[in-house]
C-alpha cells in the first residue's frame, strides 16, 4: 500500500486526531490501492461483496470506497487511534476470499450457455464477457461452479459401454422395448445385442444419454414379471426332457409372442405385459396335457402281465411325444402332446376291456347235467379254456356259469355248448344189503376213483340222499332209469366211458365175498384202530370189518384180501396166548428212598415170574412185569408191606430247624440215615421229620440226628461289647460261617449261639473266647530312671514313633520320679512292652553350647522353629537353657552349663540322629552372621515390614531382626540370607530417598505451574506482592480442600490464613489482606469466531461450500457411514475455550515433548443433553461405571458414537466433534475412577483407552479436558 494524504470523505467527520507518530498531526489520512478494474466493477455491482469489505475495515478503524476513474480502492482513518497494520489485515482478510477467474474451455462455456439458470444458485458469482469469459466471486462457489460444469461437459463426450446380456432372451425383450422408448426423444442413442456365448449388449452415443439408457434398460431388465405355469409334477417332467428339442427360452419369441419360458425347479413364463403372459400359459396348458386313468380293482393283475409291458413300449415307440406314469396299481399317468396322448389312451382302454371278468350262463336243458357240477371241466377237459365253470340249480331253472376273461370266454361258449351236449347218464342197481353197505361205505373211494380215471363220475343215490331229488322227482328221468329198487349207482360221462366203467363194475361186484371170525381174544379188538391194523396186512382193494358181538367180527371185501386179513386175525389171536403183561404201580405217600433202598436190600416180596424195577422218585412209580396172574399176586404182597410207613416230627428249636434247612442238600439230605444203616427217611418242609417202615427204626434216626445238632452258648460281657462291633468281629463270624458244617447266630442280648457237629462246635467256641479274650482291657507300668528322659517327657512319644503299637501311652510324674504307663487291648500291650523298652534303652543325651547373645536371642524367637525343626527331622527332641533358668532346671538334673556360655541346647534322640543334628546346628553356628544396619530412613520400616522382608525369596534359613533403637536394627541368620536380605533393606532405603527427592523435584515442577495459572497475593504498605512459589502451592492445595482457614510457616514466622474472610495473621502481631487470581492473559479467543457481542454461548452454522465445513464433513463420512447431514455449527463458549486452553498449555508442559496431547474425537449424545454440552461442556458427575472408567466417553470412530445418538420426535440425531486432551493414557477397567499413577511415579494418567495400541475409544475425568467444537444434526 501506499501512504497519501487524502481529504475527508463528504460527510465523514473525524472524531479526534490521528497518532503523533504520523507526521501530519491535523490532517485526515488515507490509503490507496490499485486493484483490478474487472473487480472494482464486481464491487460496485455487488452490494453484499463490498458491504463485508465495510465491515471488516470498520473493526479496523477504516472507511472504504471504489474510484472507477482511478481504478483504486481508497481508505481512510476514522479513529485516531487506528494502525496501518490492522488495516492490512482486515482488508486482505476479506480480499483473499474473492478471485476472478478467465474461462478459455469450449466444451465448458457450451455447458454454461445451456444451464445459465445456474448462476441463481451462487449469490456471489458475476459473469463478465470481454474478449474472454471472466467469473468473479467467492472463491469457494467458483471452485463449485467450475466442478459442477467439468462434471457437465464429461457427460457429453461419446462413450461405448458394452457387457454381458445373459439371459438373451430377456435382453432381446428389453432392447425393443428401451428402443421404442428412447429412439422418438433420444435418435443419437444405439443398442446391439450380439448373440455369442456369452451374449453381449452394446450401447453407443454421448455418455450422459448412454448413461440413460443403461438406466432405461435396467429399469426394464426389473420390471419382467414371473408368471408360474401351474404344471402337475408329471407335466413339469415332461418339459424338462423335451427341452432344448420342442420347449427353450424361445419357445414364444419364434411364435411371435414377446416373453420368455423358462425352466428352473419350477416352469414359469417371464415377461413385460401380463396378458400376453397370461396368453402364453394358455398356450402351453392346452399344449402339454394330462390324463389319469383309473384302473378297475378286477383289472390290476393285467398290468403286472408282459402284455402290459409289451403294450406299453409299443405306445412309447409309436408316440415319442407321450410320457406313461403307472404310478399306482390301480392309476396310469398320461403326459404329452394331447393327439399322442388321445390314441395311447384309446388302446390301454382296449387292453383292459379285453383283460376285464365277464360273466356268460348257458341254460342246462337236460337235468341230468346238475349231477356233475364243477366236476364237469374234469370230465370234458374244460382246463385248457382259462375260466371258470359253476352250475348253479334252482326250482325254475338251472344253469352253466361261465366266469374268466372277456378274450377267452368268447372263444370258450361254443366249446361249452358242444361239450354239454355229447354226455349222457347211466345207471349200476345195487341189490344186496352187504354190498350197499361196502359201497357206500368204505368202497365208496374206489367206485370214484375208477370212475374219475375213465373221466366220468360215479354218484350213489339212497332214499336219504338230498342230493338227487330235483332230479330224481321228474317224471322223463324216472322213466328212463326206474329200476324199482331204492340205492344205486349213476355214472355220467361220455358214451364209451360210460360202457367201460359199467363192465369194471359189474365184474367187480360178482366177486364180492364176506367172512366171520369169533374168540374171546377179539374182546381185547375193541380199543385196536382197524385202519391201522389194515394199515400193516397187505392188500389192494379196500377191506371192511365191522363188530357182530363183542367177541366176534365180520370182514367183507374181494377173495385175496379178506384172506389176507383173516390170517393177520389168527397171528393176532396166538399173540395173546404168549404175552407177557407189564403195570405200573405209583405211591404217591412213600418217598422214592424207601422204596428204592428197601428193593435194594431185599426187603421187600419177590417172586422168581415177575420182575420189578423202579423208575422215578415224583411220585414213586414201580414197574411189574410178567404173567398176569403172578403179577396180580406180587403187586398185592407189596401194598401190604408198604401199608406201615409212617412220618414223626423232630422237635427241634428255632436254630437247629434254620441249620438243618441251611445244610440241607449238604450235610442233611433224605439219605442222611441210609448213609449211617439206618431204615429211614429224613425230610424238611416247614418242620423236620423222620420217615420209616416200623418205629424202632425212626427213634434210632432221631437220636442219631440230635447227636448231628450239638449247640453252644457264649455270653458276652457289657465291657466287651464294642468288639461286636468293630470289623474283626465280622471278619471272625464271617471265617467261622464259612466252615461248612457249623452255623454261629448272634443276638443283641450279648450271647452267641455256635451249632453243629460236636467236634467242629468245639472248635468254634474256642475261636470266640480267644478273640473275647484278646479284646479285653489291659494297664502295664514302666519305671523311667534315665535323666534324658525326664526332660523329654511325653515329646519321647513323637520321637519313638510307637503311634503303630495301637495302645495309648502316658507317662505319670510324682516325687522325681517318672513312669510310664501303657494302656490297650491285651494283644497290642503284649506286643508293645516289649518294643517300648528297647526304644527307650536306645535313647541317648547330647549338648551343645552357645556363647553369642544373639544365638540365644535368634533361637529364642526367630530361629525357634528353625530348631524344631531341624529336631523333627532327625527324629529327636531339644531344649534349650539359659543362664537365668540354670537354677530353676528339673531341680539341678540337668547339669554342664559353664559360666561363659549364655545358654546350652540339650538334644535327646537316637544316637546316630543325635551326633548328626549336632553337627547339623554346629555347622549352622559356624555360618551364623550379624549384621547393624543404623540409618534415619529405618524409620520407614514397621516391624511387620521388617519380618515380611525377612521371609522373601524362601531364604535357606530363618532370618530375624531385633532393633536396638527406632534407627539401629540387627540382622541375624546364615551369612548368605543375612547379606541378601540386608541388600534389600539397603535397596530399599535408596529407593526412600530417591523418591522423597523425585517427590520434592515434583512438587517444585507443580508449584512452579501453578505459579503461572494461579498465584496468591498478599496486601503490605509498598501494595500487592506475590507469595513464593511453594506458599503459593501449599495456598492453592488447601483452598481446593475447601478449608475455611490453615496454619504455614512463612518467612520464619506461624501464619494463619482465613480464606472466608481472604485474611492472614501473624501470630501475636499484625493481620493483611490476601487475594487469589487466575491469570489469563495469554489466552485468546479463536481467530476464526465470529463477533459474540456480548453473548456468552453463541452457535453459528456453517455454510456448506466453506472450507470448514468440508472438512468436518469429510472427517464425519470417513467414519459415520451412510447418514444425511442437516447441518453443522460451531460452538463458540468463551468461558469454556478459555479453561480448555489453559488446560491444554498446562499438559502441554507437564507431558514430554512428542506426546500427541490433544485429539479430534466425536461423542454422541441424547437430544436433551444438547443445549447443556454447549452451555456448560461435557460433565463428568454424572458419570455412570462402564467398562472402561467411570468417566466421560468419547470416540475416534464416529460411527461408534452414532449408536449413542438417539432420534429425537423430528427423527434429527445429534453428535458433538470435540477436541480432547488425552495427553499419556493407559487401559481402562470397570471401577476405575481416576487414571491410575503412572510407573515412573510422576502423577497419574491423563485418560485411558480401550486397547493401548490404536485405541478407539478414550475416557476422562475432568470437565476442562474437552471442548464441544461442532454440533452435528443428521438424519438416517
Amino acid at each position: 500500500m501506499k501512504l497519501v494524504q487524502i481529504r475527508p470523505l463528504p460527510g465523514m467527520i473525524l472524531p479526534c486526531p490521528v497518532e503523533d507518530s504520523l507526521s501530519f498531526a491535523a490532517e485526515p489520512v488515507g490509503l490507496c490501492r490499485m486493484e483490478e478494474p474487472l473487480f472494482l466493477q464486481y464491487l460496485e455491482e455487488t452490494s453484499s461483496a463490498f458491504n463485508e469489505f465495510q465491515v471488516q475495515l470498520k473493526k479496523a478503524g477504516y472507511d472504504i470506497q471504489v474510484d472507477m476513474d482511478q481504478k483504486l480502492l481508497t481508505f481512510q482513518a476514522i479513529d485516531q487511534s487506528v494502525q496501518l497494520l490492522d488495516l492490512e489485515k482486515a482488508f486482505e482478510f476479506v480480499r483473499k476470499k474473492y478471485v476472478l477467474h478467465c474461462e478459455t474451455r469450449e466444451e465448458i462455456l457450451k455447458v454454461l450457455i445451456d444451464h445459465q439458470s445456474l448462476m441463481d444458485r451462487f449469490e456471489s458469482l458475476r459473469i463478465y464477457i470481454l474478449d474472454q469469459m471472466w467469473l468473479v466471486g467467492l472463491l469457494d462457489e467458483i471452485k463449485c461452479f467450475l466442478q459442477w460444469l467439468t462434471h457437465e461437459a464429461s457427460q457429453r463426450e461419446p462413450v461405448i459401454w458394452e457387457y454381458t446380456a445373459e439371459p438373451l432372451p430377456r435382453y432381446t425383450i428389453a432392447k425393443d422395448v428401451v428402443l421404442q422408448e428412447l429412439l422418438p426423444i433420444s435418435p443419437m442413442i444405439n443398442l446391439e445385442i450380439t448373440a455369442k456365448t456369452p451374449a453381449t449388449i452394446k450401447f453407443w452415443g454421448p455418455c450422459q444419454r448412454v448413461k440413460e439408457a443403461k438406466e432405461c434398460f435396467e429399469e426394464v431388465l426389473n420390471s419382467f414379471q414371473i408368471l408360474p405355469v401351474p404344471l402337475s409334477n408329471f407335466q413339469l417332467q415332461f418339459v424338462m426332457a423335451h427341452w432344448d428339442k420342442a420347449f427353450c427360452n424361445s419357445f414364444f419369441l419364434d411364435r411371435s409372442i414377446p416373453v420368455v419360458l423358462e425352466l428352473s425347479e419350477v416352469v414359469q413364463i417371464v415377461g413385460l405385459d401380463l396378458g400376453k403372459m397370461k396368453e402364453a400359459k394358455e398356450i402351453l396348458m392346452e399344449l402339454v396335457c394330462e390324463r389319469a386313468m383309473e384302473i378297475a380293482e378286477d383289472v390290476k393283475w393285467a398290468t403286472e402281465s408282459s402284455e402290459w409291458k409289451l403294450l406299453l413300449q409299443q405306445s412309447l415307440e409309436t408316440h415319442k411325444g407321450v410320457a406313461i406314469h403307472h404310478v399306482a396299481p390301480d392309476w396310469v399317468i398320461l403326459v404329452g402332446f394331447c393327439p399322442m396322448v388321445t390314441e395311447v389312451e384309446k388302446s390301454i382302454k382296449a387292453y383292459l376291456s379285453e383283460n376285464s371278468q365277464v360273466e356268460e350262463k348257458v341254460s342246462l336243458t337236460r337235468l341230468e347235467l346238475v349231477l356233475a357240477g364243477k366236476d364237469l371241466l374234469h370230465i370234458i377237459g374244460w382246463e385248457h379254456l382259462s375260466m371258470n365253470v359253476a352250475v348253479q340249480v334252482n326250482s325254475e331253472s338251472s344253469v352253466l356259469q361261465v366266469r374268466g376273461l372277456q378274450k377267452y370266454v368268447k372263444k370258450a361258449i361254443p366249446v361249452i355248448k358242444k361239450n354239454l351236449d355229447s354226455l349222457v347218464l347211466d345207471v349200476i342197481p345195487v341189490r344186496k344189503r352187504i354190498v350197499r353197505e361196502y359201497v357206500f361205505g368204505i368202497g365208496a373211494h374206489l367206485l370214484k376213483s375208477m370212475a374219475w380215471h375213465l373221466h366220468c363220475i360215479a354218484r350213489m343215490q339212497t332214499e336219504e340222499s338230498e342230493d338227487w331229488k330235483k332230479i330224481i322227482d321228474k317224471d322223463f328221468i324216472k322213466k328212463r332209469f326206474d329200476t324199482g329198487i331204492s340205492e344205486a349207482i349213476y355214472i355220467m360221462g361220455k358214451w364209451k366211458p360210460i360202457i367201460s366203467l359199467k363192465q369194471i363194475v359189474a365184474s367187480l361186484l360178482a366177486q364180492f365175498c364176506t367172512e366171520s371170525i369169533c374168540h374171546e381174544a377179539i374182546a381185547t379188538f375193541k380199543n385196536m384202530n382197524i385202519n391201522e391194523f389194515l394199515s400193516n396186512v397187505s392188500h389192494r382193494l379196500p377191506v371192511d370189518i365191522s363188530w357182530l358181538q363183542d367177541n366176534e367180527i365180520q370182514i367183507s371185501g374181494f377173495p385175496k384180501d379178506v384172506e389176507q386179513v383173516l390170517e393177520a386175525v389168527h397171528r393176532k389171536i396166538e399173540k395173546y396166548h404168549s404175552e407177557i403183561i407189564e403195570v405200573k404201580a405209583q405211591y404217591e405217600s412213600i418217598p422214592y428212598t424207601i422204596i428204592k433202598e428197601s428193593l435194594f436190600q431185599n426187603r421187600f416180596p419177590t417172586s422168581p415170574f415177575v420182575s420189578t424195577e423202579v423208575l422215578g422218585n415224583d411220585p414213586a412209580t414201580i414197574i411189574f412185569r410178567g404173567p398176569r396172574q403172578k403179577l396180580v399176586e406180587l403187586r398185592r404182597q407189596f401194598e401190604e408191606f408198604l401199608s406201615g410207613f409212617q412220618f414223626l416230627p423232630v422237635s427241634l428249636s428255632e436254630i437247629q430247624f434254620q441249620f438243618v434247612k441251611a445244610q440241607w442238600g449238604k450235610l442233611f439230605h433224605n439219605g442222611f440215615f441210609w448213609e449211617r444203616n439206618i431204615q429211614a427217611i429224613l425230610e424238611i418242609s416247614e418242620i423236620v421229620q423222620v420217615g420209616g417202615l416200623n418205629l424202632s427204626e425212626i427213634k434210632e434216626a432221631e437220636k442219631t440226628l440230635m447227636e448231628q445238632m450239638c449247640e453252644k452258648t457264649v455270653e458276652i460281657a457289657d465291657q466287651l461289647q464294642w468288639v461286636t462291633e468293630e470289623p474283626e468281629w465280622e471278619d471272625l463270624l464271617n471265617r467261622l460261617k464259612s466252615l461248612k458244617e457249623v452255623a454261629v447266630h448272634y443276638t443283641p442280648s450279648n450271647q452267641v449261639t455256635v451249632i453243629g457237629p460236636p467236634l467242629q462246635t468245639a472248635m468254634a467256641e474256642e475261636y470266640i473266647k480267644d478273640y473275647l479274650r484278646d479284646n479285653s482291657p489291659l494297664k502295664e507300668s514302666m519305671l523311667l530312671i534315665k535323666p534324658e528322659l525326664m526332660l523329654t517327657g511325653e515329646s519321647v512319644l513323637h520321637i519313638m514313633n510307637w503311634e503303630h503299637l495301637k495302645v495309648n501311652i502316658k507317662f505319670k510324674q510324682s516325687h522325681y520320679k517318672l513312669s510310664l504307663q501303657v494302656k490297650g487291648l491285651r494283644k497290642f500291650v503284649k506286643e508293645a512292652m516289649p518294643v517300648i523298652k528297647k526304644d527307650l534303652d536306645s535313647l541317648v543325651l547330647g549338648m551343645i553350647p552357645l556363647e553369642k547373645k544373639e544365638l540365644c536371642i535368634y533361637f529364642s524367637e526367630d530361629g525357634s522353629d528353625l530348631l524344631k525343626n531341624m529336631a523333627e527331622t532327625q527324629n529327636c527332641i531339644v531344649r534349650m537353657q539359659t543362664q537365668e533358668s540354670h537354677c530353676s532346671s528339673n531341680g539341678g538334673v540337668l547339669q554342664g552349663l559353664a559360666e561363659d556360655h549364655k545358654a546350652v541346647i540339650h538334644v535327646v534322640g537316637i544316637e546316630s540322629k543325635v551326633t548328626f543334628l549336632k553337627q547339623h546346628l554346629s555347622n549352622f553356628i559356624a555360618k551364623f552372621h550379624k549384621e547393624t544396619i543404623c540409618s534415619a530412613e529405618m524409620s520407614t520400616f514397621t516391624d511387620d515390614s521388617l519380618k515380611a522382608l525377612c521371609k522373601t525369596n524362601m531364604p535357606q534359613y530363618p532370618v530375624g531382626f531385633h532393633r536396638l533403637r527406632e534407627k539401629v536394627v540387627w540382622i541375624y541368620g546364615s551369612q548368605k540370607d543375612v547379606e541378601n536380605i540386608s541388600g534389600k533393606i539397603y535397596s530399599k532405603l535408596e529407593k526412600f530417598l530417591f523418591a522423597k527427592i523425585q517427590k520434592a523435584q515434583a512438587e517444585e515442577a507443580v508449584s512452579k505451574l501453578l505459579y503461572e495459572t494461579v498465584r496468591w497475593h498478599h496486601r503490605s504498605d509498598a501494595g500487592w506482592s506475590s507469595f513464593d512459589i511453594l506458599t503459593n502451592h501449599y495456598l492453592e492445595q488447601e483452598y481446593g480442600k475447601k478449608k475455611m482457614a490453615t496454619l504455614l510457616s512463612w518467612n520464619g514466622e506461624k501464619l494463619m490464613i482465613n480464606f472466608l474472610t481472604s485474611e492472614a495473621f501473624i501470630l501475636g502481631k499484625r493481620k493483611f489482606k490476601i487475594r487469589r487470581d487466575i491469570c489469563l492473559w495469554d489466552k485468546n479467543i479463536a481467530p476464526f469466531w465470529e463477533a459474540m457481542d456480548e453473548c456468552l454461548v453463541k452457535k453459528v452454522e456453517l455454510q456448506s461450500y466453506s472450507k470448514e465445513y468440508q472438512d468436518v464433513m469429510r472427517n464425519f463420512n470417513k467414519t459415520a457411514g451412510n447418514y444425511k447431514v442437516v447441518r453443522v455449527e460451531r460452538i463458540q463458549n468463551r468461558y469454556l475455550w478459555v479453561s480448555y486452553c489453559w488446560k491444554k498449555s498446562w499438559m502441554e508442559k507437564r507431558n514430554p515433548e512428542g506426546t500427541q496431547n490433544e485429539l479430534i474425537l466425536y461423542h454422541g449424545t441424547v437430544p436433551e443433553n444438547c443445549s447443556s454440552v454447549c452451555e456448560i461442556g461435557f460433565k463428568n458427575a454424572f458419570r455412570k461405571q462402564c467398562i472402561y472408567g467411570q468417566g466421560i466417553y468419547f470416540s475416534a470412530v464416529a460411527g461408534r458414537s452414532v449408536f449413542y445418538a438417539k432420534p429425537d420426535h423430528q427423527g434429527l440425531r445429534y453428535i458433538f466433534q470435540a477436541r480432547v486432551l488425552t495427553g499419556e493414557y493407559d487401559c481402562g477397567s470397570v471401577n476405575m475412577v481416576l487414571p491410575p499413577m503412572k510407573e515412573e511415579g510422576n502423577g497419574r494418567y491423563d485418560s485411558l483407552v480401550d486397547v493401548l495400541h490404536n485405541p478407539n475409544i478414550f475416557v476422562i475425568f475432568f470437565d476442562d479436558h474437552a471442548y464441544p467444537e461442532y454440533l452435528i444434526t443428521f438424519r438416517d
